[in-house]
């Protein structure tokens, strides 16, 4: 009997303190990607972008176009060219197909450092916000909501969207 008293005691107590444990947990939720897009560092980071990956493409494009006379230059002339030069004539347009391919691998690795170096200090500012919220609004846990919706039940109060646009001062 005393040992089913402790047991119905010892559940009770910790019963109240998970219950106790639960009514202290806060949760938010707030979709980055909307907030991010919002940014004007954003959208000033995708204008630079913008103009850069053009200028990369040009870049390309000027190697494609080289590659591309070339293969008219050997279509036109391939039937009056010796062994020899019909030879030295692929090869050229092999080394050329080459290099637009490895020039577009380094350029495409240009620019999402380019992305990297322009983004990570709005994602900072975007974080340093959502931290300053959440410490703010006493939160346990911020969910971001922009990789999926996994949280099934959501009541508007604890959505930091507004709470973090008025921290980075966004309309």
């Amino acid at each position: 009997m005393r040992k089913l008293i402790k047991v119905a005691l010892l559940v009770i107590v910790v019963a109240f303190t998970s219950a106790n444990a639960q009514a202290q947990i806060k949760i938010g939720y707030l979709n980055t990607d909307s907030v991010f897009s919002l940014m004007p560092e954003k959208l000033k980071a995708d204008e630079f972008l913008k103009e850069y990956g053009e200028q990369l493409n040009k870049q390309i494009e000027a190697l494609q176009t080289e590659l591309r006379t070339k293969q008219t230059e050997y279509e036109a002339n391939f039937n009056t060219w010796t062994d020899a030069v019909k030879e030295a004539k692929e090869k050229e347009l092999i080394d050329i197909d080459k290099r637009v391919r490895e020039k577009a691998v380094e350029l495409q690795r240009d620019f999402q450092n380019k992305q990297n170096e322009r983004y990570s200090p709005v994602i900072k500012k975007l974080n340093d916000a959502i931290q300053a919220v959440a410490k703010e609004g006493k939160f346990s846990y911020i969910f971001d909501t922009s990789v999926g919706e996994y949280i099934l039940y959501k009541p508007a109060g604890d959505d930091i969207f507004n709470l973090v646009k008025v921290k980075l001062a966004l309309k």
